[in-house]
Order: C-alpha cells, then sequence, then structure tokens
C-alpha cells in the first residue's frame, strides 16, 4: 500500500471512529492545544493542518492507550509527516540539528563493527550512550561477554530521526542494509540499550531477536551493592510503552541494590514522554515543557532513574535523574551525582575513542 493510501486510510478511520470523549486529550498536551484527533483529521483533509502542529506530536502513543475506540492516532500524525516529506515540506529547519546529529552518527567516520568468528549475536549500544558515557558502555560489553563469550558489537545510528520526521525513504535507504549485512553475518540476535533503537528494530528487524541489555543483565546484576534505604521512582522511556518485560527487568535491578520503588501516576505502557519524542522540541517546546513540568510534580522530590539517555537529558533540569547504566555499574558515583557524563562536542570524540578501542580489543572489526 503506497503511502497516500496509508495516511487516507488512517484519517478515514479517525474520522469515521473517533467519538471526540475526550480520553486522549486529558492525557495529551499536544492535543490539549491544538484539538482531538477528529479535529486534527478534518482539519488535515481540509488543507487546512500547518506543518508545525503536525510535527509538535511526540508519537509517544500516549493517545492510543487512553483510547477507549482503540484507534491508532499516533500513527496518522506519523502518516501526517510522511506525506509532508513526500510533499517537499517537511522536515522543517528546525530539524537540522538533529538531522546533523543523525548523519555524523551514520557517517563512515564513527560507524565500526566487531564480530569475532561463531558470532550470532550483537551489542548495539546506538548513538546517545556511546557518546555522553563512553565507559560505562565498554564495561556493559564486558558484562555481556561473560555470558555470551563471542559477541560482537556494531557501533552504528538506526535513523530513528529520519524514520519519526516521516523521511522514510531515506530511513530505509540507510537501516535495510543493515539489517541485510547482519543476516549475512548469520546474526540472530541484537542486544540494545537505547530505546529507540530497541523500538526501531523491534520493529524492522524481522526475523531477529530484540533484547535489552537490562533484560540479558537482570539475573546476574550487581545485588545488593549499596547499602541504602532510598526510595526512587522509575521514568519509563516512551519508546517501551508497550514492553512489559523490559519494564519488570529495569525494577528488578534497581531493586537488587537495595532500592526501593515508589509507584509513579504515569508509568508502563501510560509511562509520558520526556519531551524528546518525535523532535518535537524542536518545533513546540512550549508543549514538551509541559512533559518535563508534570513529571517533576508526579516525581514529588523523589529522585528518578530512567534508562533512556535522551530521557535523562530533557529531564535532568526538571527533577533528579540519573540513568540505570551508571546506577548498575557504579551505584554509590550515580546517586552521588558524579556519574562521568560527557556533553557536545566531547560526545563525538567518544565515540571516535570507543570506535578506535573496539577495533583494537576486538578481532572481526573492520
Amino acid at each position: 500500500m503506497d503511502p497516500s493510501t496509508q495516511l487516507n486510510l488512517a484519517l478515514d478511520t479517525i474520522i469515521d471512529e473517533c467519538t471526540e470523549c475526550g480520553g486522549c486529550m486529558r492525557q495529551c498536551a499536544f492535543l490539549r492545544c491544538y484539538g482531538n484527533p477528529l479535529q486534527l483529521a478534518t482539519q488535515y483533509k481540509e488543507g487546512a493542518l500547518a506543518p508545525e502542529v503536525i510535527y509538535s506530536c511526540s508519537l509517544c502513543r500516549l493517545c492510543n492507550v487512553h483510547c477507549p475506540e482503540a484507534l491508532d492516532i499516533s500513527d496518522m500524525f506519523w502518516q501526517m509527516r510522511c506525506q509532508l516529506v513526500e510533499a517537499g515540506s517537511g522536515p522543517l529547519k528546525q530539524h537540522r540539528r538533529i538531522l546533523a546529529y543523525e548523519k555524523m552518527g551514520l557517517s563512515r567516520l564513527l560507524r565500526s563493527s566487531a564480530l569475532p568468528e561463531g558470532a550470532d549475536t550483537i551489542f548495539y549500544p546506538g548513538c546517545a550512550i556511546v557518546g555522553t558515557r563512553p565507559k560505562q558502555t565498554w564495561k556493559l560489553f564486558e558484562l555481556l561477554k561473560k555470558q555470551i563469550p563471542n559477541l560482537g558489537m556494531v557501533l552504528n545510528c538506526c535513523a530513528k530521526p529520519s524514520h519519526d520526521l516521516g523521511r522514510l525513504d531515506f530511513f530505509e535507504t540507510v537501516f535495510t542494509p543493515q539489517i541485510e549485512d547482519l543476516r549475512l553475518r548469520e546474526i540472530h540476535t541484537i542486544i540494545t540499550v537505547c530505546p529507540s533503537c530497541h523500538q526501531i528494530f523491534s520493529r524492522y528487524a524481522e526475523g531477529f531477536k530484540v533484547k535489552t541489555v537490562y533484560q540479558i543483565l537482570d539475573a546476574p546484576a550487581v545485588k545488593g551493592s549499596i547499602d541504602t534505604d532510598l526510595e526512587m521512582c522509575v521514568h519509563d522511556p516512551c519508546s517501551t510503552r508497550f514492553e512489559p518485560e523490559v519494564h519488570q527487568s529495569v525494577r528488578s535491578i534497581v531493586k537488587q541494590q537495595g532500592i526501593t520503588i515508589a509507584r509513579m501516576k504515569h508509568q508502563g505502557k501510560r509511562a509520558l514522554c520526556c519531551g524528546e519524542g518525535g523532535s518535537a522540541s524542536f518545533v513546540a517546546p512550549e508543549i514538551t515543557g509541559q512533559w518535563a513540568e508534570t513529571r517533576r510534580e508526579q516525581a514529588a522530590g523523589r529522585p528518578a532513574v530512567t534508562y533512556c539517555a535522551g530521557c535523562v537529558q530533557f529531564l535532568s533540569e526538571s527533577m533528579d535523574l540519573i540513568h540505570l547504566v551508571d546506577l548498575l555499574l557504579e551505584p554509590e558515583t550515580a546517586l552521588a551525582g558524579n556519574a562521568p557524563v560527557s556533553n557536545s562536542p566531547f560526545t563525538y570524540f567518544n565515540r571516535l575513542i570507543l570506535k578506535a578501542k573496539l577495533k583494537r580489543m576486538v578481532p572481526g572489526s573492520d
């Protein structure tokens, strides 16, 4: 089915079946600002919906969770983006920075792979964690190798920014060869640490087993390594919204550190987006900022842990938030707020350094 037909089908479904009950609007800052799905679908069909509005949605799928008609509202907005790109009206100039970041991640300068003989599993850390936490990335690789001795590693970008912005042709051009190469090398399992990478591989890497590092390291995680009566919240990234096994593994690791988990109003499949989702913050910071403020209120002064580097970046100014990788590897340092984390432009140097280390330390590197 061609993209135009898919979009028309999505629009017609929303127009025919949305009851305007307001369930999604009560949860979503974007919809509260611009209107319910029926109104927005109608405006789009009439040519009255501005590209800036379409790119203000976080694509976080919270609307889908709260829709009593089980409508895929989020997909409609993504299909609109794909059509904007087809028409030459998207992405917007505000997206240049995120696309430049993606371009670097896909470049030969930063790409690398190391697949030892007999490897059927790879660790695919993505972009953000490698740049901000290169030492932690390597420690994760070493921990995983204790369970999977022939583990390989691939340094590359899954191109989720382009995917979410509607650049579907470009996404397929750069992502499909990655999957084909892994098939040729007889790789069967992909281990991710980035929730965005996990979402992309789970959806598009047909025939592969896709797991998070937390699911693998749950059982042998550092148990009771700190003496604390600390209570923490867990912020689940929206990209793992429909991944209950991931939610469970993350909470298991946190509990193994001796930490009590405090329940937040929105968690698991009802988690709130941090504001990074769908690159909406580049277009509508006044809307995405509301997510951060709501999250701060829900944490109620308690520290929180998440497993997305983007969430840490977007929410840290509003609340006390640490990355689960830091908590797992160096809990006392992380809880003291001293985990080693790099910012741009050093993130790019870190990725070069890790690439060089991978070539030096792992056989089968290219």
